[in-house]
């Protein structure tokens, strides 16, 4: 059994959109302009700030008079609209992202209005997603990359844009994955990684940027075990394994990474045992362990010491989730 990673979202960028749960919906509230939000404004799940649809003026007074929204108000910040996913109602999403959609095709085509455009069908691919309407979100993913692609001729320097065709091409590849179509999935985790990787050579430091290069390696080896191609998943796991280290020695209290890096040796272990090359497959098996131990996280200690047992690998030191 493979450890899966699905959609992972920039979800730090938006820190500063604010959602009522209870009136919808509610405004774009600048860092400074926060303190003039009431409180029933402010809704906070786990650290992630939900769902923002803005008026016009974002210094504007927050009052319940001016709850109402029309599409001639909607502006182009609907990539915070990500944080919607399960949180409220992903239909009341899919209905603003729509309006949002429509509004934006009418609008002049800058390169701002398009990258909106493109960003609100990425967003709405992954709300579909989310649902199990895989088909939509594909069809979704598809216009977001068919104007990600023109942006990016046009504008290669430009790292937003880059970043954004990059997750159209992961988020529709895992959509493939999940319809087990493995040869379309692999297409286009080839291009977000020579996006990513044309990215990461700009930018080295940028751990975000580093840490998307590496899950699109990571979910390109996954796709390449389903299909029997073992060696070919391994060097996928090799390259996502090299990152994340690298980024857990950076951030070693980041629990997120030290999970993925665990479920890198983890699947890398189980390619080493369908191989037959189980010394190899038990090496990967105890870093697994080593670290979903450190991490706290007994579902993963529990697969991997089910594996060992499989692969009859002695678990050293002896220990107990």
């Amino acid at each position: 059994m493979c450890l899966k990673k699905y959609i992972k979202k920039d979800l730090h960028k938006y820190h500063h959109y604010l959602i009522s749960p209870y009136f919808l919906p509610t405004f774009y509230l600048d860092e400074g302009s926060v303190s003039k939000c009431p409180g029933w404004v402010k809704f906070l799940d786990e650290g992630l700030l939900c769902l923002a649809i803005a008026l016009l003026n974002p210094t504007s007074e927050v009052d319940e008079s001016s709850m109402l929204i029309s599409p001639e108000k909607a502006p182009a910040v609907v990539w915070s609209l990500v944080l919607i996913q399960g949180r409220i109602d992903p239909f009341v999403g899919v209905m603003y992202l729509t309006i949002l959609a429509n509004y934006l095709k009418d609008k002049e085509e800058t390169p701002d209005n398009r990258h909106a455009l493109m960003m609100t069908y990425i967003v709405r691919g992954e709300i579909y997603h989310k649902l199990w309407k895989i088909r939509s979100a594909i069809e979704d993913y598809s216009r977001a990359i068919e104007i990600g692609e023109e942006l990016y001729n046009r504008y290669p320097d430009d790292k937003e844009i880059a970043n954004s065709l990059a997750m159209a091409y992961y988020n529709r590849g895992i959509a493939y994955y999940n319809l087990r179509e493995y040869y379309r999935a692999i297409e286009d985790y080839n291009r977000a990684i020579e996006i990513r990787q044309k990215l990461h050579n700009l930018y080295p430091n940028d751990k975000e940027i580093a840490n998307d290069l590496a899950m699109a390696y990571y979910n390109r080896g996954i796709a390449y075990y389903n299909l029997g191609k073992y060696e070919m998943a391994i060097e996928d796991y090799n390259r996502a394994i090299e990152i994340w280290e690298e980024l857990h020695k950076q951030y070693p209290d980041d629990k997120e990474i030290a999970y993925d890096l665990a479920a890198a040796y983890y699947n890398r272990g189980n390619a080493y045992s369908r191989l037959g090359d189980l010394t190899s497959a038990c090496a990967d098996y105890q870093k697994a362990l080593n670290l979903f131990l450190a991490i706290g996280n007994k579902w993963g200690v529990q697969m991997v010491l089910e594996n060992m047992s499989i692969a009859r690998c002695t678990p050293f030191p002896p220990t107990s989730p």
